[in-house]
């Protein structure tokens, strides 16, 4: 453990570091989203240094601390929430009025986990956004195993905004403590990403991204190609939070594209 604290340590500072050398400022035309960012050969930095505003991370409850793996094999080797994404963001966002969406996946949802997270974030309090109250620079959006109508009804965790399913269109859910529907690409269609759609597979995207954008809700697919003619197509059907494996090759294709702004 004490090694592994070292480790992150070093990490943070050089990313630091390099975050504030970094002057040019750009943004998308849509959320792009870091899909299971702890994976990247450098977390969090590759994300904010290509321009991603989205990013996502699995967590388990371990020895009363939150940890981020994909799995819960190895445990105790995992970094905590804190030393690998809350402490970076605080150093990088804090003083600024940058904005990021930090989506946090609970992989198993037992008694104390919402505490033990809602806890760790309440550490860094000034960074983020509060239910009905205010926008700070980190917005928490909980995806993955949850009571999510149970959630909804509550205040006892006011940095918590919750990931719906389409289940949840029609049942007037309100969008400010659910910004965000996600669904399944591969349960909808079975395009692999190349070529063009069928007029059927279209016309069943237009209507599932229409009946969320109704309710004044953002929409996220999972589970989709990681191609350039997808992300293209996402982004002309007007889907808001695309999720991307390969960070750079997406800065690139939106670059190329000019769908890149500078300030």
């Amino acid at each position: 453990m004490y090694i592994r604290s070292i480790i992150i340590s070093t990490w943070v500072l050089c990313f630091c570091i390099s975050l504030q050398a970094q002057t040019t400022e750009f943004h998308y035309p849509v959320i792009a989203h870091s899909h299971n960012d702890y994976e990247q050969d450098y977390p969090l930095e590759t994300g904010l240094q290509n321009g991603f505003s989205s990013i996502e991370i699995d967590v388990f409850l371990h020895n009363d601390e939150i940890v981020v793996s994909h799995d819960n094999e190895f445990l105790e080797f995992k970094p905590s929430i804190t030393d690998l994404y809350l402490e970076p963001l605080n150093k990088a966002l804090g003083g600024t009025d940058k904005h990021i969406y930090l989506l946090v996946d609970v992989k198993i949802y037992i008694p104390n986990i919402l505490a033990k997270l809602h806890q760790a974030i309440d550490a860094y309090a000034d960074l983020f956004t509060i239910r009905d109250y205010n926008k700070g620079n980190i917005t928490v959006i909980l995806s993955g195993a949850l009571p999510r109508e149970d959630l909804m009804k509550t205040s006892v965790f006011p940095y918590f905004f919750i990931d719906g399913r389409l289940s949840h269109l029609g049942k007037e859910f309100d969008s400010k403590p659910m910004p965000l529907i996600s669904a399944n690409f591969s349960q909808l269609i079975s395009w692999d990403g190349e070529g063009e759609l069928s007029e059927e597979e279209l016309s069943l995207l237009e209507e599932t991204i229409d009946k969320v954008h109704a309710e004044d809700k953002m929409i996220r697919f999972w589970k989709t190609p990681d191609t350039k003619t997808c992300w293209q197509t996402l982004i002309d059907l007007g889907v808001d939070v695309i999720g991307v494996d390969h960070l750079e090759l997406f800065h690139k294709e939106m670059d190329s594209l000019g769908f890149i702004k500078f300030n």
